[in-house]
């Protein structure tokens, strides 16, 4: 069994179906095409599925002799980002790309079920194949397909996420919390409107609301331990109507990043607290919620040991590299309440290439050669954690 020969092999394959699937983007809870052509690959290779609400797959391949069972997981849907990439395979939607990756990933587990197909022989149990939609929509689609039993008596789950934080090749899949976990604040300001000659009559929204925004960072520097860090962004702030007008009011919302869960609480109270405390300096009114808790991923230790000697074994030890927590959030950390897994960052960056811009940037794009690094991971993990 050559799982990585035959990712090679089907190379092509895979990256044909990842150009197809990068043509034609689908936002979360949209990706009927991307379904579709999910449920096709998986007629073609004979693999019985069904279905699961907005727009997921859940695919199984049995060994037919009893055994352990693992769980691969691939996310479908794309961003509302204009994409700005000359290649042939662009984006043929006006403003919506997959500047995320989830189109590599979905392509790449198709190739990763072929595999296990043909090395069936070579191990018992069962493979769920997960295609989830809605990653990047709160709250994501991981409960959906959870729901649905893709979780059902799964001893282990695995899944890859493109990154050119490291070069095309590379693998990362080290223990411990990989991604952050999260929260959303959504905070309104209620002042007093009037005219900007005589602001003495008023009360600004937009002033207190401005006023949120700083004493919010005290939070993260006069709050937290600096081994227990925490990031607040506040990314939309809408008051106002005209420019010479004092605002009536004024809408926030920021998103929370930080990878003790037990900090979630705390985070919650200091938000509102500080929220309401500042608008009522001001005079100012408001309303605060937090709310959309997503845990944070940590990758089990013994199974991060597995996915490293795969790794070696399939890439020599150099392949396996060293990346530091990233501080965005995924919902695969909602399959880790269901069993212990591992979120593995595949690398794609190649300079020479141009494939060197961050996720949701608008010109990202990877070496496609990393497709097949991704293919094989896939395989390999299930196959060694299905032989012990």
């Amino acid at each position: 069994m050559d799982i990585k020969r035959l990712a090679q092999a089907y190379l092509d394959e895979t990256v044909a179906t990842r150009r197809e699937l990068h043509r034609h983007p689908e936002l979360s809870g949209q990706e009927a095409r991307t379904a579709r052509m999910v449920r096709n690959g998986l007629d073609r290779l004979g693999v019985p599925y069904r279905d699961i609400p907005d727009h997921g797959v859940l695919g199984v391949i049995d060994s037919g002799r009893p055994g352990r069972a693992v769980a691969l997981r691939a996310d479908m849907d794309a961003l509302a980002v204009a994409e700005q990439i000359s290649q042939p395979y662009r984006s043929t939607v006006d403003g919506v790309s997959h500047v995320c990756g989830h189109d590599c990933h979905t392509a790449s587990l198709l190739t990763a079920a072929r595999i296990l197909i043909e090395t069936k022989a070579d191990w018992r149990g069962r493979v769920n194949l997960i295609f989830q939609p809605s990653e990047e929509g709160p709250p994501g689609g991981a409960h959906v397909m959870i729901a649905g039993g893709a979780m059902d008596g799964i001893d282990a789950i695995f899944a890859v996420h493109m990154t050119n934080m490291l070069d095309a090749g590379q693998v990362s899949v080290e223990p411990g919390p990989r991604m952050a976990a999260s929260l959303r604040a959504y905070i309104d300001i209620v002042g007093r409107g009037g005219h900007g000659g005589a602001p003495h009559e008023c009360i600004d929204a937009v002033l207190a609301g401005s006023a949120v925004v700083i004493n919010l960072q005290s939070i993260a520097s006069r709050e937290m331990k600096a081994s227990d860090p925490a990031i607040i962004t506040v990314g939309l702030f809408r008051g106002g109507t005209v420019f010479n007008a004092v605002a009536e009011d004024a809408h926030l919302e920021a998103t929370v990043k930080f990878f003790n869960l037990q900090l979630a609480d705390h985070l919650r109270d200091s938000i509102t607290r500080i929220a309401e405390r500042t608008a009522e300096t001001f005079g100012a009114g408001s309303t605060v919620r937090v709310e959309g808790l997503c845990p944070p991923v940590i990758n089990d230790p013994a199974l991060s040991k597995i996915a490293t000697d795969a790794s070696s074994r399939l890439f020599g030890p150099e392949s396996v590299r060293f990346c530091p927590a990233w501080g965005a959030s995924e919902d695969f950390s909602r399959y880790l309440a269901r069993s212990p897994g591992v979120f593995a960052f595949i690398g794609g960056r190649n300079e020479s290439k141009g494939c060197v811009y961050p996720n949701h940037h608008p010109r990202f794009d990877i070496d496609e050669q990393a497709l097949a690094v991704a293919s094989a991971l896939y395989a390999q993990f299930a196959v060694d954690f299905l032989v012990r």
